[in-house]
Order: C-alpha cells, then structure tokens, then sequence
C-alpha cells in the first residue's frame, strides 16, 4: 500500500471512531437520532417527489437555506414523476394547502431550469478544467467548501464573465460529451455521471481560483430501509450516489452505517473492530481532472419561493381571493352596463369628452370597471359592516385590440382618481384640525420658532419597515437629515399618497406601457395634460428606449452622483453642497409661509365659529353668502397649504439625498491615518473605501427615487428587489400587464408590498408563461392566476374591438378563439389595398402553401425543414416584385417570417443568405426572422409563418398547443401565408381533443385559400431561377436536396400535351389555375371505363362540384376517403344515403393520380 494510501486509511477510521463515539454519547443522553430521508418521506405523505427528503425540518422551510438545499440536493439527480408532485387545484382550503400544492412543482422546475443550463453549456463546451487547490471543508449546515484552481488563464476570465457570485456550478469529475443528456427522460438516472451541484462563493481571475460550496446531507453514511412505508428503489440509489460523490472529495471511503447506527459493509454488519471495506480506496481528490460547468442561477426562483411562503402576509380580501373566492363575489360583466363615472369624472366634461374621444366603447367599459372597483375598494376601507369586494379586475385584450392604449387610460384614471380623493382626505384632516384649533394653537403648526422646519408627523402605532437584516431604509435618509440639520419632511395628516406598482414579466412589455406614459402623459381632470411621477425599477445593465432612459432609476443615481465631480473623476461635492443650501433656502421659505397660512386659518376658523344672524351696518352682504365666502376662502387657503407643503416636501427630499451624497463621498467622507501614507496605502485604501461608499450611496439614493415616486414600473421578477423593502410605505394598486403570461408563483411577488386591489390585463388565449419541466407543465404550473380566476368564473373584460387584422385574417382567430366576438374598427376596412392582396398577383390576403418538403431532426433535437426555407425566400421576393411593380416600394421592413423552432430560424436566415445577397442578407432586408415565442406582442404588414412540420408520421410538436398557433396567425395586419404539408397539419389531431388544425385548413379549403402542391421552383420561377433554388438548396443541405424533398423537377409542357398518364390540374378544376397554357398539369377532363375512384370529399359531406364533379358518388362502390366528418366550417351537408343515391350517378373518372 503506498504511504499517501495508508495515510488518507487513517484518517477515515480516525473519522469514524469520531462518529461512533458522537453516537454512543447521543444515545447515552437519550438524544432521539433524525429521521432518515425515507422516514421523512413517508411522513409527509406525498412520496419523494415533494422535495422534503434530506433537507431541514419543517420549521425551517421558507429560508433561503432550505431552498437551496431542495434545488441542489438529490433529488436534482433524478426528475419527479407527474404522480408525486400532484396536479395543482383551482381552489385552496387555506395557505398551507397553497403552499404545499405549489412548492413540490415549483422546485422542480427549478431543477429542470439547472439542468436545462447545464445541457446548454455542455453544448456550448463551457466545460473548464481544475484542480483541486485546497482540502474539502465542513462549513456549518451539511454545507462543503472547496477551492478549485483553473488550468488556464483564459478559461478563468471566460468563467468568470459566466458565472457570477452565488451562480449555480456543476463539478464533474469527468467532461461530458456535447449530444450526451446528463439527465435521460426515464427518471432512472442509471447513468448519471458523479457531480456535486453548488453555489460559486467567489471568482479570482487573476488567481485562477473558484470557491465551491455544496451541499451533503447528514445522513450520507446511513442506508436506508427498505421495510419504512413509502420506501422506493430510487431513495437508496440517491443516498448512494451522494456517498460516491462526497468519497470523491475526500478521497477515502465512507463507512456505512444502518438503520440502528451499526457499521456495515456490503450490507452486513461489521464483525470486528479492524474490519475493513475491501474495496480499493478512490482516487485522490488532488490527483483527478475535475470539470467545472456554469449552471445558471436561483435568484428568480428563490424571490418567488419567498414569495409562495409569505402568502399570509397579504391583504385579508385578497388572500382570500386566491385560495378560495366566493362564488357570489366573482366578478360578473358579460352583458352587465357598465358602471357610471365616478362623481369626480361626472362633473369635469372636459375629461368625460377627452375618454369618449381616446377610447372605443369595450375600452372604456374597461376603464369604468377598473375605477369602479378600485373606489369601491377604498371607500369600503376600514368599514367592516360590508363584506369586502373581489380585489381584482380582469381585463382580456385579444391581438390588435389597443391593450396598451387601454392600460394607459386605466392608469390615467386611476391616477387622478386616487390623487382627487387623496387631497380630499388631506383637506378634510386640516379642517378639522383647524376646527378644533383653540387661540394660535393649531394640529400642524410647528413645535418651534428656532427650528422653522415642519416635524415629521409619524402616525401612532406606525413602526419602521424591516431592515431586511439590517440595511438600509429610506427613512434612514431623512433621519440622518434630521440628526444633522434639524429638518423634517412635513405631516401627512394621517393620509398617504396612493402608489401604483406597474409590473409585466418582460421589460419590453413594460417598456412600451412606460413608454406611451412618457410620450402621451396624463389628462387632469380638467383637460390639461400633466406628466406624472414615474420611475422604472431596473438593473443598470438592462437596455432600454430612449424615450424610457431618463427615469430609470440607475440613470437618476448616475446623473445625482456624477454631480459632485469637479473634473469628471474626483468627488469635491462643490455642486452637491450649492444645490443643498438652495434647497435650504427654499425649506425656510416654505415653513414660514405654511406657518403664516395656518395662523390665518385659524383665525378665518374662529371666525366662522359664530356666524352673524344679521347684517352688519353697512353690510349689504346676506349671512348664508358670508358663509359661503369663508368657506371659498378657508378653502383656497387649504390648497395654498397643500401646495406649499408638497412642494417643501420635494425640497426636504433633495436636500436628504445631498446630504448623504456629501457625508459619503464629499471630500471629507475618507480618512487615512499616518502609518498608511507612511507604508504607501493611502491610494489603495481611498479606492476602497470609496467604492464601498457608492455601493452604499447607489443602494440608499435607488430607493429614495422609487418611494418619491407616484408609479412605479418593473418587471415581476425585478419587484423582488431589495429596494423595495427599504420604503417608507408600499403600493396599494398593482397593475400587471400581460397577466395570463406569468404563472402564479411570479404574480405573487408584487402582491407583497401592501397591495389592496389589482388589475388583470392579458389574453388566456395567447402563449402562457415557459414552463421546463414536463411533469410541471402536466400538473398545470405553467397556469397563470388570470386563467385561473376564469376557470372558477371570473368574467374579463373583452376588449372586442381590433385595429390590426385583415377581416380575411382576423375571421378565423375570432370564431375559433374568442367566441365570434372580434369586430373590426372602421379604420382597418377603410385599409387601402396592396397590391399582393390582389387576387391577379397571384398571392392574395390569406393563403396556406401547401409545401411537401420533409422535416429534419438536428442534434439539439430541434426540428428544421430546407424545403420550407426556400419557399419562404421566394415568398418574400414574390411579394418585393409585386410591391415594385405596384406602387414602386419595396417589401423592406414590412414582412416578418414566424417558426415554432429556433433552428429553423438559423435555416431561414441561411436561406435568405443564399438567395438574397449574402450574410446578414435579412438584416439589410429588415425582414425579422423569429420565434413565435419570441414575436409575441409584435405585428407586421405581412407574416409569413412556416409551420416545419412535413413528415409523413409523428406528431408536431409545439405546433399542438393552440394558444401558438393564436399568436402565429393574429399578428398579421395585411397579408398572412402560411407554409406547411396541409395533409400533415390536418390529421395531426383528428383523432385527439383539440381539432384546431384541422378546422384551420378546412376553413381555408372552403374559403380557396389554399395553394396546392407549393413547389417554389414553379410557383415562383418567375422571380427566383430554378437554377439559383436548386443551388441554395445544395448548399443548405450540402448535396442532400431529395432527402428534404427537392426531387428534380419534370420537363413543363409548353402547349399542354396531354398524355394517358398525365394528372388533372386541380386549380383548373376549381376555376382558379393561373398557369394557363403554361401549367404542367392536363386542362382536360379525359375518362377511362377501367378506372372509377370515389370522391373523397363527397365522402366527408364536402364536395361543392355536384354534376361536375370527375369521381363517382356512389358510395357502393367502396375505395377511399372517410374519416374526418363534417368540419364546422363547412356549409355543406352531409353526404347522401346509398337508397337517395340517383340512379345513373356512376360516371367514368379520369385517368389521374391523385387529387
């Protein structure tokens, strides 16, 4: 046995002997000894799968430290069945049967999200080769720590640009191949290779070092028993796996332990006391090849895991909404009047004519709605005589619409609203301090001459918000003004300024509703237009609009902190301190004037208190008008004082941020002491510092701007931040767009911050939020709260009215989806028409090109089709010819291209490189090429979606799930072409729940949208050579053109020769060939006495030719078609009975193919 062998042998029996003597000492006490994990298990009921099993007891849950733990222990090696995480209800008992229902699917997911990153780096041969560079140390918890050293230098600057602090790292001790899946669908997880996923503590680039931390359950040495209830096969391969892995580590082998703590070998119980395993030891930690591979992160998942288990934290009415809403409270609006305008609203006639004029009728209706219940919400506030109202509103806004205009006037009214019965409130508190004012003694006046500031008016029983483990908060701020100048903010009197939390799951759809703030502003009751006090909560890397730019609150930070440079690098505050002493100025100022104000209050208050019944001499005015001038006055003085008081309000809050800004980065802020200038460390320490302090400034000024806002906008995940547990107060009002795209764990978050009320507004009928996992999309996570309130009854708003689709396009979508409720606006008939709407162009407004290409597998187990990405080019060209010789514009910026499949937008982008000018041939276009995913939200003159599915067998993958297909075909304003194999895309689902594909291509044979056999190199020879397709094809697929079905084409027929063998033109048969004497098929109906084929479609109640018809109906002649039925688009009824049969129906048929 070498000497480093017989050492690391030592040491473990010297651990063990260790462990031994712990448990002899345990059970001495009395101590009770944890439960196992199957233990554990079998205890909560639900098997494995709810993620309980080797993690903290109950009590701990909701920790960040149990989370992680449940992500990256191990059942991160092993997927969870659809069984053991349990399909999610509508309705919920209580909170614990809320969070218990979610948890399980949510950290699975979770796990998937690691999973599906690690896969994508092993792809991307993110794999980075180490050493290991320090010994495995315990670190509290069941947590390890350990030091990895990159071999190369490069490697470690490209880790560390992907991994950042606290991202997930996956450390295997062998590299993985690229098509390799490290975790296979079958859940056995066999063959999963010996990895520890964890945490990366920190990166030196410079040292080439990563500090690794993950974590190993205390019950690693001890086997499970196959005997304890719930007990699976799968437990003891997790606990085995761990051991293997934490041997890896140390380099030594664990000594397992039974169920009653006796040492085991092989499963037998060890006989004497120098008994060892006889298996060789591992292989030194030191001496092995360890690959480290960047696995994405938590943060995301962990905000809404925090969120899921401080559901008990929200507002009474709405906790209740969400587990249980009443039956009786649901919300009822189909057919349901509108509620009228609020007092407020009624009684300003500019604002009345300023909502007609901006809005339609289902858009208005939705803006009443919203108010309606949101007042009704406030004035039942406190009042607990009435059972409070469901807080939420739903508004669906289908494509095309207006959602964004009608977001913008809900928060438009809103806003006013909300403010108009906040100055209400306020005014009325003064009053009726002043009422019971008594000489000069007055509720607000100030607490000294000497200060002339207005003291800060903390309501009682307020307390200060959590300093989320003592940081900052915003009232931290102002105290630290207060303690260095004396200088307070003014009193709320009791009343806080409602706030409006404006969320969406992405920042492009929150950037477009801030957008139209900005640019469009708000309309005051009165009619003039005012910009409200808005911020947009994002990180400072996030790219926005230039429009949206200047209120993000990484741009105010930024601009506030480069004020006090002198000389764009040093900080001399010369310019903070100028700005404070203004600010000062201005606060003086202001407190006196409030103070006189008060005082004549006061005076016209007292005044008042004994009304004279009589005039006086002289006096022509009556009592009741005195009265009434008082009052005009007591009121105009109220306003000057609200006025005032805001305004110094601003002022004080300025004069908070100065102040920091001075006492931390100011030119005193930095001390050094002699001995650093002597030992030459004053520099190095200065920068520190200094860069300590504006981490500290930027956290403080970031929230001072979010709690001076009046709207605030970011996206659900970004509402998690840590800013907006440092404000003086939350947000009452949460409006989130794009609601049905967010599943409800991450709608939960913004709910968090003192909301009362919420308003809904997305489409159920468009794409849900991304779910990975499998077995969670089965178990509906992927469910947005939306959806689900309309599952339970919940009726939305339908905002029916669209400005977007072509009524040949919006037809479909509208039936199929939304219930025949679409109408088109006057705006979009009076369209004038393209040329390549014309039916002469050969193309038309809508059309499904029925495209025979055959569909490829790829090695990422994408799904592309060549022969699709060929048609789509000449597609494009076709519509640029006939644009030119129209009205001599081109089709620059005014076609889109969608595709379900990532990879077959590489192909298409290939395509147009071939045949349209070469590389970044689309760009120069401005032709998008995306994803329906990733073009949802966005519009275009003319779509162009190709559907890649093309083969004869198997399924179609994500073009089953209907709400894609909604977002394909409704983004289209003038022109929609769809490509794909009609035959395939028809019986896709014809035997399944959902027939929506074949209704679709039923709809467009009924209607003659569809173009038959769609071979680019004939149907659009005219603008793209077959020479130039056949050469792009062999260079896309690099030779292979009949293998996607490019077969070679058969000589035209330049005078239409028709010989016995030829097929009938089908376009001609139905009136529609443009060929003429150019079309390769026979223009003639020939008959053949030995040749009788029956009508397929006569056969499923659709063929419209009768007499005319060249197949047989009758149907005892047997042969094919069937299958299918009637589509409910088809006007036709169904086929005749054999006895109904005429007699002489029989015909001879013509000597064809196939039709």
């Amino acid at each position: 046995m070498a000497p480093g062998e017989d050492a690391a042998r030592r040491r473990a029996i010297a651990v063990l002997r260790e462990e031994e003597a712990k448990a002899a000492a345990a059970k001495a006490k009395g101590t009770k000894r944890p439960r196992g994990f199957v233990n554990r298990v079998a205890r909560e009921g639900t098997a494995a799968g709810t993620g309980k099993g080797d993690l903290p007891e109950r009590g701990q849950q909701g920790t960040k430290e149990w989370f992680e733990r449940a992500a990256l222990g191990p059942l991160l090696w092993r997927r969870t069945t659809r069984e053991e995480l349990g399909m999610i209800p509508r309705e919920f008992a209580n909170i614990n049967s809320y969070v218990r229902s979610f948890e399980p699917v949510m950290m699975e997911e979770a796990r998937e999200t690691i999973r599906k990153a690690w896969k994508e780096s092993l792809a991307e041969k993110s794999q980075f080769a180490c050493s290991m560079a320090s010994e495995l140390k315990a670190t509290g918890g069941g947590w390890r720590r350990v030091r990895f050293h990159i071999r190369d230098q490069a490697d470690a600057e490209m880790f560390k640009a992907l991994c950042p602090d606290d991202g997930v790292v996956i450390a295997c001790v062998s590299t993985m191949n690229e098509a390799d899946d490290p975790w296979p669908h079958d859940e056995s997880g066999l063959d999963l290779p010996i990895a520890a996923a964890g945490l990366c503590k920190g990166i030196n680039a410079k040292e080439q070092t990563v500090d690794f931390s993950f974590w190993i359950s205390a019950e690693v040495d001890t086997a499970t028993n196959p005997s304890t209830p719930g007990w699976r096969e799968w437990h003891e391969r997790s606990r085995v796996r761990e051991r293997l892995t934490l041997e890896a580590f140390e380099g030594v082998r664990r000594l397992v332990r039974g169920d009653r703590g006796d040492a085991l070998i092989g499963g037998h119980a060890v006989a004497e006391e120098g008994e060892m395993d006889a298996r060789p030891p591992p292989v030194s930690p030191h001496d092995r090849t360890w690959f480290l591979a960047p696995a994405g992160k938590l943060h995301s998942w962990y905000n809404a895991y925090e969120a899921l288990h401080h559901v008990r934290r929200l507002h009474g009415p709405m906790r209740q909404a969400m587990l249980k809403p009443p039956k009786d409270g649901m919300p009822r609006v189909r057919n349901v009047p509108a509620p009228p305008l609020s007092v407020e609203i009624a009684g300003n006639q500019k604002f009345v004519d300023f909502l007609v004029k901006n809005f339609n009728e289902p858009q208005l209706a939705a803006i009443k709605w919203a108010a309606a219940h949101t007042l009704r919400s406030y004035e039942r506030e406190g009042d607990q005589s009435h059972e409070d109202p469901f807080p939420f509103t739903l508004v669906q806004g289908p494509p095309g619409t207006g959602k964004t205009q009608t977001v913008w006037g809900i928060l438009n009214t809103l806003h006013c609203l909300l403010f108009q019965r906040y100055y209400k409130s306020i005014h009325d508190a003064i009053a009726r301090g002043t009422s019971r004012a008594t000489g000069t003694e007055f509720t607000a006046a100030l607490d000294d001459d000497d200060a002339e500031w207005l003291r800060s008016a903390r309501e009682d029983g307020e307390e200060d918000e959590d300093k989320d483990g003592g940081g900052f908060t915003v009232r931290d701020l102002y105290t630290f003004l207060r303690d260095t100048t004396g200088v307070e903010r003014g009193q709320t009197y009791g009343v806080y300024k409602p706030r409006i939390l404006v969320c969406a799951p992405s920042n492009a759809a929150v950037d477009n509703l801030l957008e139209r703030v900005i640019t469009k502003r708000f309309h005051q009751l009165t009619g003039e237009l005012y910009t409200p006090a808005v911020v947009r909560v994002t990180a400072s890397e996030t790219v926005v609009s230039d429009a949206v730019g200047p209120v993000t609150t990484s741009r105010l930070v930024e601009d506030l902190i480069e004020m006090g440079k002198s000389d764009g690098k040093k900080f001399d505050g010369a310019r903070w301190n100028a700005e404070f002493h203004k600010h000062a100025k201005f606060v003086k100022e202001a407190g006196n004037f409030i103070k006189y104000k008060e005082h004549e209050l006061v005076e016209l208050t007292m005044a008042s208190a004994e009304p004279r019944t009589v005039p006086a001499e002289g006096d022509d005015v009556e009592p009741g008008e005195e009265i009434d001038t008082r009052n005009q006055k007591s009121h105009g003085i109220i306003a000057e004082i609200l006025g005032m008081n805001e305004n110094r309000n601003r002022a004080v809050t300025e004069m908070a941020r100065l102040a920091y800004l001075l006492d931390n980065l100011g030119p005193n802020a930095h001390h050094v002491t002699r001995n650093q200038r002597i030992d030459g460390k004053v520099d190095r320490q200065m920068k520190y510092d200094q860069q300590r302090a504006i981490r500290k400034v930027r956290a403080a000024l970031e929230a001072s701007f979010v709690d001076d806002a009046e709207i605030v906008f970011t996206t659900l995940t970004s509402s998690s931040r840590k800013v907006f547990r440092q404000l003086t107060h939350g947000f009452d009002t949460v409006l989130i767009d794009e609601a049905a795209q967010a599943n409800e764990m991450a709608t939960l978050i913004p709910f968090l911050h003192g909301a009362r009320r919420c308003v809904l507004v997305g489409d159920p009928q468009q794409l849900p939020s991304t779910v990975i996992s499998k077995h969670a999309q089965q178990v509906s996570f992927q469910r947005s709260l939306f959806e689900r309130f309309n599952e339970l009854g919940a009726e939305a708003l339908l905002l029916s009215v669209q400005y977007r689709m072509h009524p040949e396009i919006r037809e479909f979508p509208s039936e199929e989806f939304y219930e025949g409720r679409l109408m088109d606006s006057a705006c979009v008939i009076k369209r004038r028409p393209e040329p390549y709407q014309q039916k002469e162009s050969g193309l038309g407004t809508y059309r499904i090109f029925d495209a025979h290409g055959l569909e490829e597998r790829t090695t990422s187990n994408s799904v592309i089709n060549h022969f699709e990405a060929i048609l789509v080019v000449c597609l494009y060209k076709k519509i640029d010819k006939v644009l030119r010789d129209g009205t001599g514009e081109s089709a620059e910026g005014k076609v889109s291209v969608v595709t379900p499949y990532k990879e077959q937008v590489t192909v298409i982008r290939k395509a147009f490189e071939q045949l349209c000018g070469g590389e970044g041939a689309a760009s120069r276009l401005r032709v998008q090429i995306n994803t329906i995913d990733g073009y949802q939200g966005q519009e275009s003159d003319v779509i162009i979606f190709s559907t890649v599915r093309g083969s004869g067998d198997g399924g179609i993958g994500f073009l089953s799930d209907i709400r894609r297909l909604n977002v394909a075909i409704t983004r289209a304003k003038k022109a929609l072409y769809i490509v794909g194999r009609v035959g395939k895309l028809r019986a896709a689902q014809a035997g399944g729940e959902f027939t929506v594909w074949r209704d679709l291509v039923q709809n467009a044979m009924d209607r003659g949208c569809i173009v038959d056999d769609a071979d680019p190199r004939v149907t659009f020879a005219d603008v793209v050579p077959v020479e130039e397709q056949e050469r792009a094809m062999s260079k896309l697929t690099k030779g292979n053109r009949r293998g996607v079905g490019f077969k070679p084409l058969k000589p035209r027929h330049p005078e239409n020769p028709q010989p016995d063998n030829q097929r009938v033109c089908r376009e001609w048969l139905a009136g529609k060939c443009l060929y003429g004497s150019d079309c390769r098929f026979a223009h003639e109906k020939r008959y053949d006495a030995k040749s009788k084929k029956l009508c397929r479609d006569f056969m499923m109640g659709k063929c419209h030719r009768g007499a005319e018809c060249v197949f047989s109906h009758d149907t005892a002649m047997g042969g094919g078609g069937g299958g299918g039925g009637v589509s409910k688009y088809s006007a036709l009824p169904p086929p005749p009975s054999t006895s109904a049969r005429r007699d002489g129906d029989e015909r001879q048929q013509p000597v064809i193919d196939d039709i």
